[in-house]
């Protein structure tokens, strides 16, 4: 699904699509995606999760409430299926692979790449050969106009030779990767060592959640977990615990939930984790689906848990100071836990988890030390 960040890198975020109700009724993945001029929505291309990037193009608009469905999404060619989702009627009752690589031009008109017969499904029906995607214009109303076809290859990627207005230059807020002035005088790189190792983490209430947590449930503390890159080609190998194709993931510790439901922490720089919500007792009521990942210099703040982005947000005061990454509040059964994926030729790393009272009688030990 469609994500979006500032040019520097920061505060990557899902555009739309990180969880489907139902995967038979909405896009299972959107490609080629484009802003249209003028508006506060992008075209793309649906398409399948293990199909080209050709399908049926449809709009996003990221105003709108987001109801797992297609809420957010209206369909530009609704004649064509949506790959895989609706793969149960197939080609060639009707097609699912016409179109791809649109651009557009306003919101009712656009550049795409058509083929009447294309297959978006992966089976013996994709013959690759037998197309012949031609350049398009197409409106909104599902009138279309072939501009150009070349008699043995398909095209693809229309892209229109035109003047455009520079786009606003958004300001660099990290401390890596700094660009140019405006004179041409690039800031001299700031040394690994001298770059901050953490990031401020805030969260404003995370009671401010799409989907209500049980009645009673009170939220003390969220768990913070590293998610560590996949180094083998194939899914699912080396396979890490019961659920198959699956990263490597380790516990980093705890933070605690103030009162009013809001948290300021740090994390490590350049690694990605994230957090799920636990209750009293240090049970996880619910997780994040994404991840989140700092570079050095940033600050990143969420409203809540999985909120909404609409409507008003409940603030509530915060005025404390950073936590730091404690002993996992949840470990009251646990004593230890191997990691058993190796990286870069390092060894498996053993990540002691202690039993709650036990590491919290180490610390004060460590504090007392100075």
């Amino acid at each position: 699904h469609a994500w979006i960040t500032y040019p520097d890198g920061r505060d990557p975020r899902e555009l739309n699509g990180n969880t489907r109700l139902n995967q038979r009724r909405a896009p299972h993945m959107v490609q080629s995606i484009r802003a249209i001029p003028g508006s506060r929505r992008y075209v793309a291309v649906s398409c399948g999760h293990h199909t080209p990037d050709r399908g049926s193009l449809v709009l996003l608009d990221p105003s709108v409430p987001d109801d797992g469905e297609m809420g957010q999404v209206k369909r530009l060619t609704p004649e064509v299926l949506l790959p895989e989702a609706e793969k149960l009627i197939s080609w060639p009752i009707r097609p699912s692979g016409c179109y791809g690589a649109p651009w557009p031009l306003s919101e009712k008109y656009y550049l795409c790449t058509y083929d009447g017969d294309g297959n978006g499904q992966y089976s013996r029906l994709l013959d690759y050969q037998r197309r012949k995607y031609c350049l398009t214009l197409l409106d909104a109303f599902g009138n279309k106009i072939r501009i150009f076809e070349h008699p043995t290859i398909s095209c693809s990627e229309p892209i229109p030779l035109r003047a455009r207005k520079m786009p606003p230059v958004i300001p660099h807020r990290t401390l890596f990767g700094r660009p140019a002035d405006p004179d041409g005088n690039r800031p001299e790189a700031i040394p690994e060592s001298q770059l901050p190792q953490t990031a401020a983490y805030g969260l404003v209430n995370v009671y401010n959640s799409r989907y209500p947590f049980p009645e009673g449930v009170k939220i003390t503390a969220l768990r913070v977990w590293q998610v560590f890159p996949k180094t083998e080609p194939m899914d699912g190998h080396p396979r890490l615990g019961v659920i198959d194709q699956m990263g490597g993931r380790q516990c980093l510790g705890t933070v605690p939930v103030e009162a009013d439901g809001s948290a300021h922490f740090s994390v490590p720089v350049k690694t990605p984790v994230y957090f799920q919500a636990l209750d009293e007792n240090g049970c996880a009521v619910q997780s994040m689906r994404t991840v989140a990942y700092a570079q050095a210099g940033e600050r990143l703040t969420c409203n809540g848990c999985h909120e909404s982005r609409h409507g008003r947000v409940r603030r509530r005061a915060a005025g404390f100071p950073a936590s730091a990454v404690g002993a996992d509040a949840g470990a009251g059964r646990l004593e230890a836990v191997q990691l058993s994926a190796s990286r870069a030729g390092r060894p498996g790393r053993e990540v002691r988890v202690l039993p709650r009272r036990e590491a919290q009688s180490r610390q004060d030990a460590r504090s007392s030390r100075g």
